[in-house]
């Protein structure tokens, strides 16, 4: 059986310490939730996270003013049906430039 993919959405920030990204159309219960998202910063433990979901991988590229990508999933509950955004924190602070797509 093959994925289907309902809808993405994607956001950018610069010089915030969070950012907030709409939910896709078409999410029901059940439903695999995934959000990818990275940053800029040097710092391997502080990885961006989004309340509910867990971390799967992640990666920092090792550099003093390196990059991140952290990969967070969610199988969808009826909080996440009447969800109209989610909230991408970046713990870096308010100087992180963040990217984050569902």
């Amino acid at each position: 059986m093959a994925l289907v993919v309902e809808s993405t959405s994607s956001v950018n920030a610069s010089n915030a310490g969070s950012l907030t990204i709409t939910k896709p159309t078409g999410v029901a219960l059940g439903d695999l939730l995934l959000i990818l998202s990275g940053d800029y910063r040097g710092d391997e433990d502080l990885l961006p996270t989004c309340t509910g979901f867990t971390k799967s991988l992640s990666k920092f590229s090792g550099s003093a003013d390196g990059a991140t990508a952290v990969m967070l999933y969610r199988i969808a509950t009826s909080s996440d049906v009447s969800a109209s955004n989610y909230t991408i924190a970046f713990p870096g602070g308010s100087s992180v430039a963040g990217i984050a797509a569902m």
